[in-house]
């Protein structure tokens, strides 16, 4: 197995954040076994992990970990019968359909959201850019950043949620629908 290089380590991680709600959701659909949905979602990050070096990241990663995450409740199927598990093979079909016109949407591959995102940072006022610099490219601490700004920790967290809100609508106007 390849190494992952530090930048694939992060992108995966980003594709992980935007995806886990509706990866969750899918899995759900096939258990009311809450710990069970909790195993088969980290055993499909867990795959995904492994093998996103298999992963076309032109493409949506939605499909892709869901893809993995119904060769996983296949198995639970057999192994569980039908103690844990609530659906079978119509729901799935059902939970993909939905899904898959989400992943539809505008703005669903990975590089119309990073392009979009890299625009509308370059549009923020440089003291917002150097703030956004520091806390997620270079990963310091909001306390490191209050310090060199001579400002409280919670000043910083707040300028942090206004910029996160201006980028979410910079976005959304880019691709399209709002964003939140």
């Amino acid at each position: 197995m390849e190494i992952i290089a530090d930048r694939d380590r992060k992108l995966f991680e980003v594709f992980v954040r935007e995806n886990e709600g509706s990866l969750m959701a899918y899995i759900r659909t096939f258990t009311r076994d809450r710990v069970l949905a909790e195993d088969l979602f980290q055993e499909t990050m867990l795959t995904g992990w492994r093998r996103f070096d298999d992963f076309d990241t032109s493409q949506s990663l939605s499909p892709w970990l869901r893809g993995i995450a119904k060769n996983l409740i296949r198995n639970s199927w057999r192994k569980y019968a039908s103690d844990k598990l609530v659906f079978g093979e119509a729901a799935s079909r059902m939970a993909e359909s939905a899904l898959a016109a989400i992943d539809e949407q505008p703005g669903d591959t990975w590089y119309e959201k990073l392009s979009a995102l890299t625009d509308c940072v370059s549009l923020l006022p440089p003291k917002a850019r150097a703030l956004v610099r520091s806390t997620y490219t270079e990963g310091r601490s909001v306390k490191e950043i209050a310090v060199e700004y001579g400002l409280t920790a919670v000043a910083i967290r707040k300028r942090l949620q206004r910029i996160r809100d201006q980028l979410a609508d910079c976005i959304g106007q880019r691709l399209g629908e709002p964003l939140r």
